[in-house]
């Protein structure tokens, strides 16, 4: 996402919807691997944090194994900011700890 972060409307926590949203997202990481088993298909996996601390080193390695020379490719810098704040902080504190008492 471009633009002005601080432009953005206050995102408002929601424990059902987060949970909801996190549910979405290990289905999704089951059905994927299951594909893959299935297919014999051996993905790049890329980590999260490591893309967010070199992404062009990241960006590289999965060039790497997808092309002839891919490691060697130009990369421009990502066009998105981090939209994680202190409050973004505070909400997954606040998630956990109810997951936690539930």
């Amino acid at each position: 996402m471009t633009g002005d972060p601080a432009a953005l409307p206050a995102a408002r926590y929601d424990y059902r919807g987060i949970l909801r949203c996190r549910r979405m997202n290990i289905a999704g990481e089951l059905h994927w691997d299951r594909f893959f088993r299935r297919g014999d298909i051996h993905p790049v996996e890329v980590v999260h944090e490591d893309f967010v601390a070199d992404f062009e080193g990241t960006l590289r390695g999965v060039l790497g194994h997808l092309l002839p020379d891919g490691e060697k490719a130009s990369v421009a810098a990502p066009a998105t900011s981090r939209l994680g704040d202190a409050r973004s902080e505070e909400m997954l504190s606040r998630f956990r700890e109810e997951l936690k008492r539930r």
